[in-house]
C-alpha cells in the first residue's frame, strides 16, 4: 500500500457501490406519484371553487350539476392517487392495490 496507489480494498469497495446519482426506481415512482397527487389536488380545488362560484351566482341547475360532477371526479382521482402514494411509500408496494389482493371479499367461486 503506497501513498500513490492507495488501499486497493477501499477502491474495490467504492467501485462495487452503485452510482450515487442513480435514483432507485421506488424513490423515482414515489416522486412521480407525489407530483401527480399535487396536480390532482389543484384540479380538485379548482373544481370546488368553480362549483361554489356557480352556486353563489345561481347559474342554474344543469351547470351546477356538471360542476358538482367535475368536483366529484377530481376528488375521486385525488383519493386514488393518494392511496397509491401511501401504498408505495408506507407499505412499500411496487404497484397500486397489491396489498388488497388477499383481502378481496369472498365470492361464490371461493366458497
Amino acid at each position: 500500500m503506497g501513498w500513490l496507489g492507495g488501499d486497493t480494498r477501499k477502491r474495490e469497495a467504492m467501485s462495487e457501490q452503485s452510482n450515487p446519482r442513480e435514483v432507485p426506481p421506488r424513490t423515482e415512482e414515489s416522486w412521480r406519484l407525489r407530483l401527480k397527487m399535487e396536480e390532482a389536488l389543484r384540479r380538485y380545488r379548482t373544481a370546488a371553487h368553480y362549483r361554489k362560484m356557480l352556486q353563489n351566482r345561481g347559474e342554474g341547475l344543469i351547470p351546477l350539476m356538471r360542476a358538482r360532477q367535475g368536483e366529484f371526479d377530481a376528488l375521486a382521482e385525488y383519493n386514488r392517487i393518494v392511496r397509491n402514494y401511501t401504498e408505495l411509500t408506507v407499505c412499500g408496494l411496487e404497484g397500486p392495490r397489491k396489498a388488497n389482493k388477499s383481502s378481496a371479499p369472498p365470492t361464490a367461486a371461493n366458497n
